[in-house]
């Protein structure tokens, strides 16, 4: 489901502080690194046991893990880190890679949300958002993402903030291009919403 992404209570925080961080990180990471070597394949991680055509499509670099910020040997993404440890309510965040041609099939997000409850020792309720980072395609079609029972899927543009709830409502993303996907997704405490 999504939700409004202007009710965060941070949100010109994360347009004026975090978006210029990530495009600084990003351009420095894709001349340095390869995405699967220094990433994390996360679909063999959150379904070690599943058997899917897409299970290599996923990957991702933690920046922010229960409430703390990852270290720099594990996270080259530090201009991006020290703005989100700035922002209140962060539980976790990551920047996320879609291969080219690939994508995620429907699923629900809770493994990430157990892993904060694991980490804080309690539980939380919260919303996701995502930032663009290197969006290859504004054509949902080709480059998006959709909810269970709804027929409008929709996409997200480079520096466009989208919010959505993927704990309770089933999910997939896609990305038809040639091209990677890479967005930063970061869970947030409701209390940190005007909704």
């Amino acid at each position: 489901m999504w939700i409004d992404a202007t009710k965060y209570k941070h949100y010109e925080v994360l347009k004026t502080s975090l978006i210029p961080a990530l495009e600084l990180d990003y351009n420095r990471f894709i001349r340095k690194f390869n995405i699967t070597e220094t990433g994390v394949n996360v679909f063999r991680f959150e379904y070690p046991n599943r058997e899917d055509d897409h299970a290599d499509d996923w990957w991702a670099i933690p920046l922010i893990q229960g409430g703390e910020a990852v270290p720099p040997l594990r996270n080259p993404w530090q201009h991006a880190t020290a703005s989100l440890k700035e922002i209140p309510g962060v539980f976790q965040s990551i920047v996320n890679f879609i291969k080219p041609n690939g994508g995620l099939p429907m699923h629900h997000d809770f493994g990430s949300w157990q892993r904060i409850e694991e980490a804080l020792g309690y539980p939380v309720k919260g919303y996701t958002i995502a930032i663009g980072i290197d969006m290859p395609s504004n054509d949902p079609n080709i480059c998006g993402m959709e909810f269970e029972n709804d027929t409008h899927p929709r996409t997200y543009g480079n520096k466009e903030i989208v919010a959505f709830n993927g704990r309770d409502f089933m999910h997939k993303v896609w990305n038809k291009t040639g091209n990677w996907r890479v967005s930063c997704v970061i869970d947030t405490d409701i209390s940190e919403w005007n909704i």
